[in-house]
């Protein structure tokens, strides 16, 4: 089937034109500047509209950003665009599929359908695989997840599972014959225009289906703008309007579960939860999110680095949710809101004449996370020049003293990435840098194609130098990967 691609982008209103307050928007991006809320896009929409749009320097308009677990409610999409087309249904069972897989006794497990992965309610107590997935897995861990005991009948109990992503990464590849990311690329993605995306891969080529999605945040609006009109674009069924209904619907309860905060306690639909005042919301860690309320026609986006997911949902009730007024006669007009600010940058003083005695001057390092035998630092006006020898090459990263500065990069951010599969190479690089005080020399280097950054702590002025680098998610959750070496540096 040749699918012809949509060129559309979403066209811009002002938000009070479509019954949005203006002082209520940027009340908003005021309140996360204040309380430290690490956003990186924020998109509001209403009526096909975007009303307001902003993205925090060093991230673009033109960058795709890591989606976290948000990629499975493009999973569930995708798995719905197939069962209209006759591939699959969400009635099929486990077992069936996946039959080579399957060994021993366990009728929970064989009752299990393609509709209970998508609820999160496979009927396993907990999640059967460890999480975050750093390092990745090795070996069939489909049938080790097909091996786990299933304690209580499919359909009966919510829990949130990647291992049943993995699950229904497999059931969509024997029944479709296509990994869901070249499935969806066809299908989901060239109808919406969205030319510009990867997804994850495990080393044995299967997709992860949970997680791995890369977008522009403008892309993500797109899937929202569709699935708000019922899965229609451009006057085309994308998704059957049915499968959206009750993708979008409660079908399960996960009140009680272990996910305190209320808004993850409202109910699940196929990888939507429902979110209190009767929306609904895609979300991935660190507080990707795509939020839906099919009342007011209205969807919001952000990207971030910011854990305390709820904290986001309370303001944006409290600054953007809390006045929206009825339009009857739809007459947008007028200019969106755009803001440019720019993401916290190191602490510090932008003068480090200090430094003059080691500019150009070469450290010989020991084991670090660059895989570097040497480090060279150069200073030319406002921008501090790290020139590092790796075994791919020479890698070269610029830290603005006033500002960011992005260049491209061939330094991994996987050792930062909650779940290691086949990750994209990032291509560019974005670096700020400080003096502080005691004379240390602070850097950050943000990927700007992911949520993370590396922060570098160079004491290069004592006896015994050295470089401290820390990842900007350690600490934030006892699970998360830690990263901090301190790394001598001998000149």
């Amino acid at each position: 089937m040749n699918v012809q691609p949509s060129t559309r982008s979403i066209p811009r209103a002002a938000p009070e034109t479509l019954g949005l307050r203006p002082e209520g928007i940027r009340g908003f991006i005021e309140a996360v500047e204040r309380e430290g809320v690490a956003l990186h896009s924020f998109l509001v929409m209403r009526r096909g509209h975007i009303v307001a749009e902003a993205y925090w320097k060093p991230y673009r308009t033109d960058l795709k950003h890591t989606l976290y677990s948000l990629s499975k409610s493009f999973t569930a999409i995708t798995v719905g665009i197939a069962e209209g087309n006759g591939l699959l249904s969400t009635r099929d069972r486990v077992v069936d599929i996946l039959a080579d897989k399957v060994f021993g006794e366990d009728a929970n497990r064989d009752r299990m359908t393609i509709h209970d992965l998508l609820t999160m309610s496979a009927g396993h107590e907990t999640e059967p695989l460890p999480w975050p997935l750093n390092p990745p897995l090795t070996g069939d861990f489909v049938a080790d997840v097909l091996a786990r005991p299933v304690e209580h009948a499919p359909g009966s109990k919510f829990a949130y599972s990647n291992g049943a992503m993995m699950l229904l990464a497999e059931c969509f590849l024997r029944k479709t014959g296509q990994n869901l990311s070249d499935y969806a690329r066809e299908h989901l993605f060239t109808p919406l225009g969205i030319t510009d995306f990867d997804w994850e891969r495990f080393d044995n080529g299967l997709d992860t289906g949970g997680w791995g999605l890369r977008l522009r945040s403008e892309d993500i609006m797109k899937f929202g703008v569709m699935l708000l009109a019922g899965g229609q674009w451009e006057g085309r069924q994308v998704v059957p309007a049915a499968y959206v209904d009750r993708a979008l619907s409660k079908l399960v309860s996960n009140a009680g579960g272990p996910m305190e905060n209320p808004d993850w306690q409202q109910g699940y639909g196929y990888l939507f939860w429902q979110t209190a005042g009767g929306m609904v919301r895609g979300d991935g860690a660190m507080s990707q999110y795509l939020i839906l309320s099919p009342k007011d026609d209205l969807a919001i986006v952000t990207t971030a680095e910011f854990n305390r997911m709820q904290e986001i949902l309370d303001l944006l009730r409290q600054y953007v949710l809390a006045d929206v007024a009825p339009v009857a006669a739809v007459a947008p007009h007028g200019e969106a809101l755009v803001f440019s600010p720019e993401l916290a940058r190191p602490a510090g003083a932008a003068d480090i004449s200090r430094l003059t005695a080691v500019n150009g001057r070469r450290f010989s390092l020991s084991d670090n996370i660059f895989k570097a035998r040497d480090i060279t630092f150069k200073i030319h006006g406002e921008v501090v020049t790290v020139a590092m020898h790796t075994p791919d090459g020479m890698e070269t990263v610029r830290a603005g003293l006033s500002g960011w500065v992005t260049g491209p990069t061939g330094l991994s951010a996987l050792p930062l990435h909650l779940a290691s599969a086949c990750a994209p190479q990032c291509r560019l690089i974005s670096g700020a840098a400080a003096m502080r005080e005691d004379g240390m020399l602070v850097m950050e280097w943000r990927f700007p194609e992911t949520a993370h950054a590396y922060r570098l702590e160079c004491d290069l002025l004592s006896d015994n130098p050295t470089i401290m680098i820390t990842s900007s998610i350690s600490g934030m959750e006892p699970s998360y990967p830690s990263l901090r070496q301190i790394v001598p540096a001998r000149p």
